[in-house]
């Protein structure tokens, strides 16, 4: 059979033959605290929706601006059931609440930009979220309208059930009951927008669907920011996380501990290390990963690296080309054949390539135990898995 190429391969290696038998991305598991914790927070957050878009119910009933008093109740409310939940340990994310009294809005948030890592998003407050996504449009003046107000309510209705709704599924640890919740409030909200503009006069009219979608998004948003899962892998970045994607994956930009150690380079020291290999047939491309100590040993730059500076290729023919990338804490290396070499490589030991380090300022010698080589995928001459190859770094 005809041996491919490297485009080929690589396309191959990054590709569902490929990948379909290498391990699927692990998220964090939550804990029955984290549980609780999401929980308390997503049903306090609905409730603190359902507040603020009263008060601006009341006030379309009034036909006069909303009472900025009832506002802060709501959101005292808020800090207060974060602060509570957050009491009894365990939660995913920490610093939701200031255990302050008489902090108002903007004094919170300044909080929590001196308190909480600034690399993920909380979510907003509900008085700046909810009202900015859905007053302006069912209230689109200050008239007096009980239509408009009475959509006002049932949105705020909406807003707590749906993320009523979430917080059971939380509690639980199951997925969200679409059935007979989630689409249980959803044909409420839209049995009382139509029973509200069967009372006209209306400023707005068949907008049902906006404001579900309004309100949704809000919802969305809300529940990134009140995640179940526990500590790494949580796809928050909380101290002394230095990163967190999602998964306590190594083999990719973020390490399995979610902390990638900082290092002064001593520029132009060279500290090489070789990675070798062994297979049990003739192989035709390779994928591996070089989880290396980052606090002791740095590759000049990060992302794509070029060969004939930081990276040697030992092989040369049939490896006719190659690939490397690193994340700061390990290199990510692809290695393909060229036409050259129908049959694939022969020798089923050797070195694949060396890599040269700068080392640490201040840091001690490296050395192998500190290195793990993963092979993530690798294919034969014909470009189908081959399993059984294995790396070492020396």
């Amino acid at each position: 059979m005809k041996n491919l190429d490297f485009r080929t391969m690589l396309a191959l290696l990054g590709g569902a033959a490929i990948v379909a038998g290498a391990a699927a991305p692990v998220a964090a598991q939550p804990t029955p605290l984290s549980l609780l914790c999401a929980s308390a927070k997503q049903k306090a957050h609905g409730k603190t929706a359902a507040g603020v878009l009263n008060c601006h119910s009341k006030a379309a009933k009034a036909g006069t601006t909303v009472d900025t008093l009832c506002i802060d109740k709501a959101e005292a409310k808020w800090v207060a059931a974060h602060a509570k939940a957050e009491l009894k340990g365990g939660c995913a994310v920490e610093a939701q609440s200031i255990l302050f009294g008489g902090t108002d809005a903007g004094e919170v948030q300044g909080l929590y930009d001196l308190i909480v890592d600034e690399t993920f998003t909380l979510p907003d407050d509900p008085p700046a979220g909810i009202a900015d996504q859905v007053v302006p449009l069912l209230r689109p003046n200050l008239a007096i309208n009980k239509c408009q107000s009475d959509k006002l309510k049932n949105a705020g209705k909406f807003a707590s059930g749906l993320l009523g709704c979430h917080s059971k599924a939380a509690k639980k640890g199951t997925p969200v009951d679409q059935v007979k919740c989630v689409d249980k409030v959803r044909a409420k909200l839209q049995g009382a927008f139509a029973k509200a503009e069967t009372k006209p006069p209306c400023d707005t009219t068949g907008d049902v669907a906006s404001i579900q979608a309004a309100i949704e998004s809000f919802v969305e948003q809300a529940l990134v920011g009140m995640p179940r899962n526990d500590g790494c892998g949580s796809g928050f970045v909380i101290t002394p996380e230095t990163c967190d994607d999602g998964n306590v994956v190594n083999t990719d930009n973020c390490p399995s501990d979610c902390t990638i150690a900082t290092c002064t380079p001593n520029a132009g020291s060279d500290d090489p290390w070789a990675v070798s290999f062994t297979a049990p047939k003739n192989f035709g491309a390779v994928r591996v990963f070089v989880d290396y100590p980052e606090d002791k040993l740095s590759i000049l730059g990060s992302g794509d690296v070029s060969l004939g500076g930081d990276i040697d290729t030992i092989l040369g023919e049939p490896f006719t080309v190659a690939s490397f990338n690193d994340a700061n804490h390990g290199l990510t290396g692809v290695l393909a054949e060229g036409l050259a070499s129908p049959t694939g490589f022969g020798v089923l030991a050797g070195d694949l390539f060396t890599i040269h380090f700068e080392t640490c300022n201040g840091a001690p010698a490296a050395s192998a135990g500190d290195f793990t080589c993963t092979v993530i995928d690798a294919a034969d001459p014909a470009g189908k898995v081959l399993t059984g190859v294995t790396c070492n770094v020396n």
